[in-house]
């Protein structure tokens, strides 16, 4: 049997019963191997040294009021359609699912001890399970880290792996989709390339290599999408070195055999170097596959250059960071329409405004954070027709209330949209919400908000355990919304460190808004991080990826590189 999530003996995979109480608180090559890092030794599902809960943790169902506050958008013609929708996300959900049981069931924990591959995202093809994972190997890396990151795609049948293809080190997985063939497209960012260093890899379905076709800066994108002092071409199709945490700057949807690309890349103007060389500008576009290669059917210009440069030590252990510079990709099946999502910015408003004059310059200068924001976070939406109509761009503002608010994932169906992510609620007196004990740490809570196709939030619930918690992966199905994400975290009162771990949870938020559910599972003992990434929903199963035993802020504090290692999670509730 090759490496996977229940081979070698490196799992324990148990049955969880739950608590009756309701809780408060350069190219890669393909591999068939299960590539290095899966090695022997035991874990438990109380983590590296911890001991294992009596339950799988305490679940609580409440039933939610309705309408929200009311987000003003600004410019543009941003029209949603009607129809029928469907499951959002890439694959994995099941369509007609009936409501999730977050609550009940048995929790099935399958973790590997470190340093192996954790997942970062995963989809599928209602069979097969692709995983994109990372792992944090302690050795010599770029610019005398003390560490080295590797990428990998994983394809699991019934959890065990059938094969893998594995990215050279540094370099990047950032996205993964299944075609209606069953061959699988990925997207890999290359760190040694200085520029032309993103690529799309096509493989079978038994993870043989087909073609690997260069990204290119767009050729049929209109003139009109460059702005006045936008060079042409303007993208590098470059991205940011990649760490085992990183989210990727290229984002991927199937259309057919075909794909859709969402790409971030550094900006290429002669000269792009010194201050000015972490410029960045933001595409879309679809390519069609055709004669073992993608040939580009339409792109636009999404943004012109900007910049997007977050304060440092924003809880890097939770992708936080990444958020203010990635981008999103949803669609909408009810219309065929993209919609690319990006945090809002004052530089971002400025090139739209240079542009396509969707927003104004008082709007730019008053209702846009800077491109160090990295707490409070407005997420815009441009939306596009299926052939590449620019049909304006709308923002999901912050709550009024929200002293700190992070989106994490987007999604749409028939005609709305939806995020998860963390916020941070502002008291009546002008300071930030804080635990209900004497510690007086920031409460992050994690939340899932929907919004029309103006931006207009029309219903949200929050979801508080009692320290920080965070939602950083959803599906929508037909039912309802289910996302997963990390509870129990601590913010160190002098910065933005992180003093506490945190523990994986699951939580519903049905699609009428009025029942929210949640289930926290205890594995750690505080000390390192339990998290998921992502979610998937199949064959009447709810099955969260993500890290176990992964550093916190400070774990490698004093050269401890080996501390910064992690393994594998995977929890599935039946």
């Amino acid at each position: 049997m090759s490496g996977g999530w229940l081979s070698w003996g490196t799992c324990a995979v148990l049955l969880l019963p739950l608590a009756q109480a309701c809780s408060d608180e350069g190219r890669g090559t393909p591999n068939a191997s299960a590539g290095a890092g899966h090695g022997a030794g035991a874990s438990n599902a109380a983590g590296m040294g911890g001991e294992a809960d009596s339950a799988a943790g305490a679940g609580g169902s409440v039933a939610v009021g309705g309408a929200g506050d009311e987000l003003g958008g600004a410019g543009g013609e941003f029209g949603g359609a009607g129809g029928e929708p469907s499951a959002a996300g890439t694959g994995g959900a099941d369509e007609g699912e009936p409501p999730i049981d977050i609550e009940h069931g048995a929790a099935t924990v399958t973790q590997t001890a470190r340093p192996t591959f954790g997942a970062l995202l995963v989809t599928s093809d209602g069979n097969r399970t692709y995983v994109v994972e990372s792992r944090r190997d302690a050795e010599p890396g770029p610019f005398g880290l003390p560490w080295r990151s590797r990428f990998r795609l994983a394809a699991y049948d019934s959890g065990v792996e059938a094969w893998a293809f594995a990215a050279q080190p540094d370099d990047l997985i950032g996205d993964v989709v299944v075609h209606p063939s069953g061959e699988v497209t990925l997207s890999l960012e290359r760190r040694a390339a200085a520029t032309g260093a993103d690529d799309l890899v096509r493989l079978t379905r038994d993870g043989q290599l087909i073609s690997t076709t260069p990204l290119v800066s767009p050729l049929t994108a209109p003139t009109t999408d460059y702005g006045p002092n936008d060079p042409q071409p303007l993208f590098a199709m470059k991205s940011a070195m990649a760490d085992a945490t990183s989210a990727g700057w290229i984002r991927l949807l199937p259309e057919g055999e075909s794909v859709v690309v969402a790409f971030l890349s550094f900006a290429a103007p002669p000269g792009n170097t010194g201050p000015l060389s972490n410029r960045m500008a933001l595409g879309l576009t679809i390519l069609d596959w055709q004669s073992k290669a993608y040939v580009e059917r339409w792109a636009r210009v999404v943004e012109g250059q900007h910049f997007a440069q977050p304060t440092a030590w924003a809880y890097d252990e939770f992708r936080w960071t990444e958020q203010a510079i990635r981008p999103f990709l949803a669609r909408d099946e009810s219309s065929g329409d993209l919609l690319v999502g990006r945090a809002w910015n004052q530089t971002r408003c400025q090139a739209n405004l240079a542009t396509f004059a969707e927003f104004t310059k008082e709007e730019c200068m008053q209702r846009a954070p800077g491109a160090q924001e990295n707490e409070l976070l407005p997420l815009a939406v441009t939306r596009f027709s299926s052939t590449g109509i620019r049909r304006g761009t709308r923002i999901l503002r912050p709550d009024a209330d929200a002293a700190e608010q992070v989106a994490f994932a987007l999604a749409a169906r028939g005609g709305e949209l939806a995020v998860v992510g963390a916020i941070v609620r502002e008291l009546p007196d002008g300071s930030k919400k804080t635990y209900p004990d004497p510690s007086g740490y920031v409460d992050y809570d994690g939340y899932v908000s929907v919004y029309d196709a103006e931006g207009n939030q029309l219903r949200h619930h929050d979801y508080d355990l009692g320290h920080g918690d965070v939602l950083a992966g959803m599906r929508w199905l037909d039912s309802g919304i289910v996302a997963v994400g990390a509870a129990g975290w601590d913010r160190w009162q002098g910065g933005m460190s992180i003093s506490r771990g945190s523990d994986p949870f699951f939580a519903w938020f049905s699609q009428d808004g009025r029942v929210a559910s949640l289930r926290p599972l205890p594995l750690g003992d505080g000390n390192r991080h339990w998290n998921l990434h992502d979610v998937l929903v199949q064959r009447g199963s709810v099955v969260g990826y993500g890290f176990a035993d992964a550093p916190m802020t400070h774990s490698a504090d004093g050269g401890g590189a080996a501390a910064r290692t992690f393994g594998s999670l995977r929890v599935q509730l039946d």
